[in-house]
């Protein structure tokens, strides 16, 4: 079995502590907390969305600035490393979300999903 470097078990840290104000990022509506997670040249395909992230920040701020407060839970965190700068990471979600429909009554839907994510270690 592999023997993970103490640089590695920061990384992996590090990493899920990204995954983690991400969620709370998007719960609360917060962009500085959004904007940590990303560089700033990085991308996001998410769902309908697919483009910089920085689009996919104001799409999200545009929704949940607007609406009740948002719950994320994740599990199941794999990290693969590729390399001593990028890892390959796969997380599961679950998503509590609350909001008018189309008519304006209140409804709440429950999101379950995969993250697959692509970090980068830059200086």
């Amino acid at each position: 079995m592999h023997q993970p470097t103490i640089t590695q078990l920061f990384d992996r840290e590090a990493i899920r502590d990204c995954l983690h104000r991400y969620c709370r990022g998007i719960d609360r509506a917060d962009e500085a907390a959004l904007r940590s997670c990303y560089w700033p040249d990085a991308t996001d395909n998410h769902g309908s969305y697919s483009g910089s992230a920085g689009g996919f920040i104001q799409l999200a701020l545009s929704v949940f600035k607007t609406q009740p407060r948002n719950i994320h839970q994740l599990a199941n965190i794999m990290i693969e490393f590729l390399g001593p700068a990028e890892a390959a990471v796969e997380s599961y979600f679950t998503a509590l979300q609350r909001g008018p429909d189309e008519a304006g009554e209140m409804r709440q839907m429950l999101l379950c999903g995969r993250y697959c994510d692509l970090f980068q270690k830059r200086e």
